[in-house]
């Protein structure tokens, strides 16, 4: 963990520079495990609208709503 505020500055530098859906999905990840679900949730679906296909952003985010326990919405 001690890495992860190091990561989510590197991170935003990157999307700074030029933002993708794959990094929006990394700084998702990192979101999550600083425990902010809703501002990961709101990175993954900031991603799924830049690529509607993404296929690893839809399974992050059906698996972070698993979590949450939002089942309904997670399938």
């Amino acid at each position: 963990q001690s890495d992860l505020p190091r990561a989510r500055l590197a991170i935003e530098k990157s999307l700074a520079a030029k933002r993708t859906a794959r990094a929006l999905l990394v700084k998702a990840d990192i979101l999550r495990r600083q425990g902010e679900a809703t501002k990961s949730l709101a990175t993954i679906d900031e991603a799924l609208a830049m690529s509607t296909n993404y296929a690893n952003a839809w399974d992050a985010r059906g698996r972070l709503l698993w979590s949450l326990g939002r089942k309904g919405e997670a399938r």
